[in-house]
């Protein structure tokens, strides 16, 4: 049987120096999923990676996580927040830690639902090795038109790597 799920490429970004963010704008919506590949690290110690979808800022969006921390196991929510956050029990000290985000935007140009992403993330250098999984809600019906991945108060380093696929 062939495989119906076919990653195609749509766009990429390497930083030649820290940035305060990275976005994919006017994503075409001629796919089902959309996949997020994420290399980064932020040069703030303690900070979480979050997203926002179509620049909303509004404090509509939820995240439940279950993580394992420095051997430490647990979960945790927050909601009506004003991004969706893909890190939340972080490990990151400063620019030593890199983590890696694979992150599924699910039925993101479906426009009569609310969308839904799962964020799988996890580095094991630096003090704080960890492995996370989280859900996320974004309470809008409108089609995902771009992202914006940021860290709450520090920059992506230098290097970091952000690549964006199409699910057909």
């Amino acid at each position: 049987m062939a495989d119906t799920a076919t990653k195609i490429p749509l766009a990429s970004v390497t930083l030649s120096s820290a940035s305060s963010d990275v976005t994919f704008a006017s994503i075409s919506q001629s796919y089902k999923d959309l996949f997020v590949v994420i290399h980064t690290g932020a040069d703030a110690a303690s900070d979480n990676l979050s997203v926002r979808l179509n620049g909303d800022g509004g404090t509509n969006y939820s995240t439940t996580e279950l993580y394992n921390v420095n051997a430490s196991v647990g979960s945790q929510r927050v909601s009506n927040t004003d991004k969706l956050r893909l890190q939340i029990a972080n490990g990151v000290d400063g620019s030593t830690v890199r983590n890696t985000y694979i992150v599924n935007f699910n039925s993101y140009s479906n426009s009569s639902t609310y969308k839904t992403a799962l964020c799988r993330n996890g580095g094991n250098t630096g003090s704080y090795p960890g492995l996370a999984l989280l859900v996320g809600t974004w309470r809008n019906a409108n089609p995902i038109t771009s992202l914006t991945f940021f860290y709450n108060s520090g920059n992506l380093l230098s290097g970091s790597t952000f690549n964006l696929y199409g699910i057909l």
